[in-house]
């Protein structure tokens, strides 16, 4: 008895992760359909709600000095990632990989153009965020990119410190190993002049000229120059892919399990 009351309490945790897989796999087509319903207006065209434009980037009001390639651009994501070693398990002791540490944005307002029309984007967006652009995690994807790695005695550059402190500032768990001396890079994402974007955020008609509002973490750009589509919806069936296949290990063993019981 207590045997089988231990299967069916197991299968219905399993089947919570079916269903938990289930709801992942739903999301990419949820994103999916946001992009098809909303269509793609022209910039000077934006009302207020949820909207998507595309044009090339164009100055609004300032530029930024990006602090990895120096390069003026309207705004940049740098990342910082930390090679050491973590004591969470054993194969993460013995092998140490590459870890993120910190994200920062700076991201100025711009202007999509796109002929004699033109729309504003603002970004919401923390000084810090977890989610690095051009990963699968993010629907972030910009296409011009510079990365540089030292080692444990080479600092990073001037810039680079002054943007995200030095690696002793780094945020750590209590099982982070030998942080300090481990390698570290810097990944550099660039939104510049002249770049073409596609944006899928929250339009504001408003004011005296359209505005789109773009949420870091919740909306979607994309630069169109770049393989930045492709990666996107290689991203999608990536994430597809793993949510189905959590949702078939858990429905399938709740499944055995229920029958055996």
């Amino acid at each position: 008895m207590t045997g089988e009351l231990s299967a069916l309490l197991f299968a219905t945790v399993l089947a919570a992760v079916g269903l938990f897989g289930a709801i992942g796999a739903l999301l990419p087509f949820r994103f999916l359909y946001r992009v098809l319903s909303t269509g793609v207006t022209d910039p000077d065209t934006v009302c207020s709600g949820a909207v998507a434009t595309t044009g090339n980037v164009e100055v609004a009001s300032e530029t930024v000095r990006a602090p990895l390639s120096k390069a003026e651009c309207v705004g940049y994501v740098v990342q910082r990632e930390v090679k050491h070693r973590n004591a969470n398990n054993l194969f993460n002791l013995l092998s140490a990989d590459w870890r993120s540490k910190d994200t920062y944005f700076e991201l100025c307002p711009l202007y999509l153009a796109d002929g004699d029309g033109q729309a504003r984007v603002k970004f919401t967006a923390p000084g810090s965020s977890s989610t690095a652009p051009n990963s699968a995690g993010s629907n972030l994807q910009i296409g011009s990119v510079s990365e540089v790695e030292y080692d444990g005695h080479e600092p990073a550059p001037p810039a680079v410190r002054e943007t995200l402190g030095p690696v002793s500032d780094v945020e750590r768990s209590v099982s982070d190993v030998s942080v300090d001396s481990g390698p570290h890079r810097y990944t550099e994402w660039r939104i510049e002049p002249g770049d073409r974007y596609y944006a899928l955020g929250y339009g504001d008609d408003s004011g005296r000229e359209p505005v789109v509002r773009i949420s870091v973490d919740d909306d979607t750009l994309v630069d169109l120059n770049a393989n930045s589509v492709p990666r996107l919806f290689g991203y999608l069936a990536l994430r597809f892919l793993t949510a189905a296949l959590i949702a078939a290990v858990g429905f399938g063993g709740a499944y055995l399990l229920w029958s055996a019981a």
